[in-house]
């Protein structure tokens, strides 16, 4: 995940509920939230203006204690940097799978898109100007795009492929199935 003056969805579990600092291990805090009924936060960050370049874990901490860390690191850009665009597949809930991720042929999956410029953004499958997904529209002052296409028939090992101009992004590597019979 790739830090700017906005990041992409991040979930943590907590396991307890209560009001839960999210902070950079270097103690920087980046958020205030309540956790879900379940224990679940989630939400969008903002890096202070000044924050050095680097990575840095993302922790929550409860009462003083750290209760969860990220899975991956954060890496905080210099200032000036433009990161290039960026294509998630995601739950429902916009939370990112991971490499590998299983989905099904035929039916309807999650797609969201950072950092592209406003307008059309053209979906493919594993390369620009593949199968098509459909396109998605980038909104002016909007940070995402989201998109709902269908997946063709393709089995087996592919990824999503968002193309606007010059800007492409790729998405994890996902696993597709054949519908249950």
């Amino acid at each position: 995940m790739v830090a700017t003056d906005w990041g992409p969805w991040l979930t943590l579990s907590t396991g307890p509920m209560g009001i839960v600092d999210i902070v950079l291990d270097d103690g920087t805090v980046l958020a205030r939230v309540t956790t879900a009924r379940n224990g679940t936060i989630g939400g969008y960050l903002t890096i202070p203006t000044g924050q050095r370049p680097g990575e840095y874990m993302v922790q929550a901490v409860l009462r003083g204690q750290v209760v969860a860390s990220a899975a991956f690191p954060l890496t905080v850009l210099g200032e000036g940097f433009v990161p290039p665009p960026e294509v998630f597949i995601t739950t429902e809930d916009g939370i990112p799978l991971n490499d590998g991720a299983r989905i099904t042929a035929h039916h309807r999956f999650h797609v969201r898109g950072f950092r592209f410029r406003p307008g059309s953004v053209d979906l493919f499958v594993d390369e620009p100007g593949g199968i098509s997904l459909g396109t998605a529209t980038q909104e002016p002052y909007r940070d995402v795009w989201e998109a709902t296409p269908l997946w063709p028939g393709t089995t087996g090992r592919h990824r999503v492929v968002a193309v606007q101009g010059h800007l492409t992004a790729t998405s994890v590597e996902l696993n597709v199935e054949r519908p249950p019979a």
